[in-house]
């Protein structure tokens, strides 16, 4: 449920951004305040009993492609990286354009301890973020 709320919502929230129409400049702004305020809601909505969100959770990638100028702004959370496929010649070649937040790299697992965040192994191959003091994200 919580992947369809991020779904449904986080493109509305960029799009009716006033600045989204001013474009280029203010894109990576208004993506990174739509993430934020994505956040608020999924706190209120699990606040008002309407998700429920203390054992799940989702990544979120959003792509803008400013025609125009022939730009892309791309913006992501978690680990869902974001491609680029080039065709050249018969060949597709793919250009990574993000860098996931994996709690098992070394910046990441600093900032989420920064945080307030425990990094945990699970003892099969996934590294998991727990709450400081409890065994919940």
């Amino acid at each position: 449920k919580i992947a369809s709320f991020v779904k449904e919502n986080l493109p509305k929230l960029i799009v009716q951004d006033p600045r989204f129409k001013r474009g280029h400049s203010d894109l990576p702004t208004v993506c990174t305040d739509a993430f934020e305020q994505m956040q608020r809601l999924l706190k209120a909505a699990h606040e008002e009993h309407k998700l429920e969100g203390n054992m799940s959770g989702c990544t979120a990638s959003v792509v803008i492609h400013d025609h125009a100028r022939h730009e892309l702004t791309v913006a992501h959370i978690a680990d869902s990286t974001v491609c680029l496929m080039k065709k050249d010649g018969a060949r597709l070649r793919a250009t990574q354009l993000t860098r996931d937040h994996k709690p098992d790299l070394k910046d990441e697992r600093q900032r989420i301890e920064k945080a307030g965040g425990r990094v945990i192994f699970d003892g099969y191959a996934n590294h998991r973020v727990y709450a400081k003091n409890g065994r919940y994200p």
